[in-house]
């Protein structure tokens, strides 16, 4: 079965819900979560599901469009002043509680539905509305979300090259960039052309944000805003900055179209793309004020090509994110969702974030960078970070210590990373690897501590270098690794200090060997599960399995396909349909 959602949703949780991994079988016992479901060598995982872990609380976003345009018009008209927002099926008892948590001065809009899991809201007052959704599980765990909604006058225009007023108020008198100072509670769609870099230091309120969006050709409201003066030749191409910096907190970015499957590189409406070496290595960066404190959270980017200035190592330590160091996880960044990026050609890695909690990264192609002695490269570099969700990304030539490498520095912990359902993998000819395998932590560092890391359902092809698997020198004992694919692979297939079954291994070189195998693992000199690995299509010909079943959210592959829903939990990253 296939679920027709494309997972289009912005997050903003404040408080985290405790229903993600398989760990929470012993939290969620006594409750009619519909994951119960019978698991198949159950001796073998007695002890990973006994865990009573009751502080794994990780991101799953529940509103599927959570920002609705309205034209508003005509006040009388019964058009027009409706919004209306669907959470997405969940396999948990919940209450759902909606509110307005923000609204223009003197407006008395009304919510149908408040405790419903789906919520229409009707306006009365042109403005910007903020809806909260608050979901409890039968256990008391709960989350909370925001939705918007804007009308026409919360709209702003930035179009490079436009003659009128640069006042922002249309498209004829489209500002010519971003204005230094952006209002809350404002969308600001921005046309093709090329703009400067920005600062976003904009005094907060609340929970309003500040949306920058791509402009497109269409019909909608949401397409590009008020059609007065508008071309559809204003937003045929693309948006393209050079750098961000981000200081303060609310702010989505959403380039519209371009990225995941079937687009990995192509079709992004907005794109930073950073020429030139200079006193900054950091496309995007974000910190607090004072710097290591106050940093910035509840963030998004959505549809964005972001592209370094190349892997040439005479740039060396360059990198897409970087996160400034706070002092704490009580300091750091939190709330952050990159969805449907294309983040590349970076000279040593992609992103490197420090004590940050509640992320995001799903539908994102992480593509080559490079890594020397002074500046080691990796896709992602981490210290200290919790409650991260990397899901339906593709990794593809990535050099230095490992895929996502989880660094201790001066002790820094990691805790609750759930890493499902990605493609990891060296292109033909290419002649670099890893050290740490796709994920992995490095040496033991006193008071350091790996804990609750999953690695679900990946794929893993023709990795060089040490090892492909996964390495974790600093775990508790509650790293697992579950339901994933090894083929052709040049380096080791290693798992350090992980428990790991239901593996599938393919065409490994003679050099790679194997781990001592589990009792559900598949080795196989014959059958390649994959319809066309050599050309990197690595959906499945036959159902390879059966895996170990899973519970919601883990059974989704990234093409939408419910896993295991044919009576078999298929192992990498495809399900077979």
């Amino acid at each position: 079965m296939k679920i027709t959602s494309p997972f289009n949703y912005i997050l903003f949780s404040n408080i985290y819900i405790l229903i993600i991994s398989l760990l929470f079988f012993s939290s969620f016992s006594s409750c009619e979560c519909g994951i119960g479901r019978p698991l198949p060598g159950e001796g073998q995982v007695e002890d990973y599901l006994s865990k009573d872990i009751t502080e794994l609380a990780v991101v799953e976003p529940l509103i599927e469009n959570n920002h609705v345009i309205l034209n508003y018009s005509n006040p009388d008209s019964t058009t027009d002043k409706v919004a209306t927002f669907n959470t997405r099926y969940v396999e948990f008892t919940a209450t759902y509680t909606w509110s307005i948590l923000d609204k223009p001065d003197g407006a008395s809009p009304q919510i149908s539905g408040t405790n419903s899991d789906t919520a229409s809201v009707t306006i009365d007052t042109n403005g910007f509305y903020v809806i909260m959704l608050n979901i409890r599980d039968s256990n008391n765990n709960e989350k909370t979300e925001y939705a918007y909604i804007s009308t026409l006058s919360t709209l702003r225009y930035v179009r490079d090259g436009a003659t009128g007023s640069n006042d922002g108020s249309d498209w004829a008198n489209a500002y010519n960039d971003l204005p230094a100072t952006l209002e809350r509670g404002c969308t600001y769609f921005v046309a093709d052309g090329n703009y400067t870099n920005h600062t976003f230091n904009d005094t907060e309120s609340g929970a309003l944000p500040i949306i920058i969006k791509k402009a497109i050709p269409g019909t909608s409201i949401a397409s590009h805003g008020n059609s007065d003066d508008w071309s559809d030749s204003y937003g045929d191409e693309q948006a393209i900055f050079t750098k961000w910096e981000i200081i303060k907190s609310f702010y989505i970015f959403d380039g519209q179209t371009g990225g995941g499957p079937g687009s990995w590189d192509s079709g992004y409406g907005i794109k930073l793309d950073y020429p030139y070496y200079g006193t900054s290595r950091y496309v995007v960066f974000l910190h607090g004020y004072p710097y290591g404190i106050n940093s910035p959270g509840n963030l998004v980017f959505r549809h964005i090509d972001f592209e370094h200035i190349g892997i040439d190592m005479e740039y060396p330590g360059g990198r897409i994110f970087s996160f400034y160091s706070p002092d704490s996880l009580t300091d750091g960044y939190k709330n952050i969702v990159i969805s449907n990026c294309y983040l590349h050609d970076c000279s040593s890695m992609m992103i490197s974030s420090v004590y940050t909690t509640n992320v995001l990264v799903e539908y994102c192609y992480f593509a080559r960078n490079n890594s020397n002695a002074e500046y080691h490269g990796e896709a992602w570099q981490d210290y200290g970070s919790a409650n991260i969700v990397i899901r339906y990304n593709k990794f593809e030539d990535v050099t230095g210590t490992a895929f996502i490498a989880l660094k201790k520095g001066y002790g820094h912990s990691h805790v609750n990373w759930a890493v499902h359902g990605n493609i990891f993998m060296h292109t033909s000819g290419y002649t670099k690897g890893v050290g740490m395998g796709s994920l992995g932590d490095t040496n033991p560092y006193a008071g350091a501590v790996t804990r609750n890391i999953l690695f679900y359902n990946n794929t893993v092809y023709n990795v060089n270098g040490y090892n492909a698997a996964v390495n974790f020198d600093n775990s508790d004992g509650t790293c697992y690794a579950y339901n994933n694919i090894f083929l052709f692979n040049e380096s080791k297939i290693n798992y350090v200090n992980t428990k790991h079954d239901y593996s599938y291994y393919f065409g490994n070189t003679e050099y790679t060997g194997y781990p001592p195998l589990s009792e559900h693992d598949y080795v196989t000199g014959t059958d390649n599960p994959c319809i066309d690995s050599g050309n990197y299509d690595f959906h499945l010909s036959e159902s390879a399995g059966p895996g170990l079943s899973l519970p919601w959210p883990y059974n989704y592959d990234m093409d939408g396909y419910e896993r295991g829903a044919d009576g078999s939990w298929d192992i990498g990253a495809y399900e077979y349909p």
